[in-house]
């Protein structure tokens, strides 16, 4: 059995403790590097990892360039916007519509005859029980006779020819909540408002669709008190336009006809024999290439940090910190002293250089097929000369590229994002977009991801390998230990012993010379 007592320095009067930790401090070496190591690795990791975020950045960008949408946005200019105003979406062609308006939609709708509260000095309030109101309203009627708040009574809504949706309230409701419990029911698609200014004093009553076929019917003798009876009902009405020419009609004042969406505001004076109203629909220059500039400014970004990545200075004399260096510095010391070790680690990589050349050439192809607008000098993006910039970002000509937008959209939407088996028949996102997701698994197959389960990356390998490493290190360092422990100790107590007879050997020769 192996002993764990330990002696320090009682017989010798060495400092054991701090001769085995400086002992320990040489064996320590090659864990130290081992660790080193392993946190170089894991930086490296991050860094890959934080390089493969901005490329995902640029692979969604690259998505949404190839999209139309990117490149068909129009505008639309109207001639009165007291009469009509509209927007365009992507379906939508230049053109010119000449507009004429009869008649706007219109919900159905009911209003109060006469004022609701019999006093108009005295007015309803909206917030108590319709019971506590009940001397207040005008068309009370035997409503209200005999009744508690607990009492219950009912109200629909024909909301279609077949379909009627019921309400019930107590007469401990208030005017307000039944409004807005009414109100708040999308199925009942009606909406009612008390306007309780001194001229009105009404309840109004609308549906919330509009058009000739737009159902209203209130049944139930609460609306009687309200003055809503059915034969004050006005119908809903189409609106009534005459397009380019064309007469006809829609239930809403909001339509959509070749992309266009329209919105109907007044009515043309003088009705189908007015003047016209001008919607005219064009490029919106302006919004493509700021969808343009959006791009290319991400491209720069990214080209910019892979260039810092593959050119930042590496410090070879600044490794990663143990704990025990830590231990001697402080906190902004440790971060200056990490920030240059950390430095560098991806310079001159072979991953980032080759994904930098790739998504450099892509950008410099031409696509084949296409007459005209084929590559991006043609609408005035080029790189920019070495002087200018070494990193080769792009540089945009704002004046030929709306100049090759207004031109041609349809050309320009083609360089972007053309749709092909042929590879260099596609546009350029397509293939940047192929570039980049292949850069972003290249560097994934080396660093790994954040979010994998068991990340199977060669840098992930190489940590599990170092891991097991350290593991075995530190094994041996814990017998090393031992090992010095047990030989001072054994030192110390041959020592003891060896005084001990000393002084036995002492006494001796003083007792004999005493005798003599």
């Amino acid at each position: 059995m192996v002993s764990n007592i330990r002696l320090s320095g009682l017989a010798t009067g060495m400092d054991t403790e701090s001769l085995v930790r400086d002992m320990m401090k040489i064996a320590r070496m090659p864990l130290d590097k081992k660790l080193k190591t392993k946190q170089t690795l894991q930086w490296k990791q991050e860094d890959y990892r934080t390089m493969n975020l901005s490329l995902l950045a640029l692979k969604n960008k690259a998505f949404d360039m190839r999209l139309e949408s990117s490149f068909t946005a129009r505008k639309i200019t109207s001639g009165n916007q007291d009469i009509v105003t509209a927007t365009a979406t992507g379906e939508a062609i230049n053109g010119t519509f000449n507009l004429k308006v009869a008649q706007l939609a219109e919900a159905a709708s009911n209003k109060t005859a006469g004022a609701v509260s019999a006093n108009a000095g005295n007015k309803i309030d909206t917030s108590a029980s319709l019971l506590s109101q009940a001397s207040k309203f005008a068309e009370a009627g035997s409503f209200f006779e005999g009744k508690t708040v607990d009492d219950t009574f009912t109200v629909s809504v024909r909301i279609s020819d077949t379909e009627v949706k019921d309400f019930t309230f107590s007469y401990g409701n208030s005017l307000k909540t039944i409004i807005q419990t009414i109100n708040n029911d999308k199925k009942a698609g009606v909406t009612l408002f008390y306007d309780e200014g001194a001229a009105q004093d009404k309840v109004v009553a609308a549906s919330k669709a509009t058009g000739k076929d737009a159902v209203l019917e209130l049944n139930g003798d609460f609306f009687s008190v309200l003055g809503l009876n059915n034969a004050n009902k006005q119908d809903g009405k189409n609106a009534v336009f005459e397009l380019n020419g064309l007469q006809t009609e829609r239930a809403s004042n909001n339509f959509t006809i070749n992309g266009v969406n329209f919105s109907l505001k007044g009515v043309t004076a003088g009705g189908f024999g007015g003047a016209a109203t001008a919607l005219t629909v064009e490029t919106d220059v302006d919004t493509i290439y700021n969808n343009i500039k959006g791009f290319v400014d991400q491209y720069n970004e990214i080209i910019d940090l892979l260039n810092k990545e593959l050119k930042e200075e590496k410090f070879r004399t600044y490794q990663p910190l143990t704990d025990e260096e830590k231990a001697a510095l402080s906190e902004s010391e440790i971060e200056k002293w990490e920030a240059k070790a950390r430095s560098g680690l991806l310079r001159s990589d072979a991953l980032l250089s080759r994904a930098a050349s790739e998504i450099r050439m892509t950008m410099a192809q031409t696509v084949k097929g296409l007459s005209g607008v084929n590559s991006l000098p043609a609408i005035g993006i080029t790189t920019a000369n070495y002087w200018e910039d070494p990193n080769g970002k792009l540089k945009i000509n704002e004046d030929d590229l709306k100049k090759a937008i207004a031109a041609d959209p349809e050309g320009v939407m083609k360089l972007f994002n053309n749709d092909s088996e042929v590879a260099n028949e596609q546009g350029l996102m397509r293939r940047l977009y192929s570039t980049v997701d292949s850069a972003i698994k290249n560097i994934t197959s080396e660093a790994g991801s954040a979010t994998a389960l068991y990340d199977q990356s060669n840098l992930s390998e190489s940590v599990r390998r170092i891991d097991k490493d350290i593991a075995r290190l530190e094994d041996r360092l814990t017998q090393i230990e031992e090992r010095y422990w047990r030989q001072f100790t054994a030192m110390e107590r041959a020592i003891s012993t060896m005084n001990q007879q000393s002084s036995w050997l002492t006494a001796q020769l003083s007792g004999l010379t005493g005798q003599q």
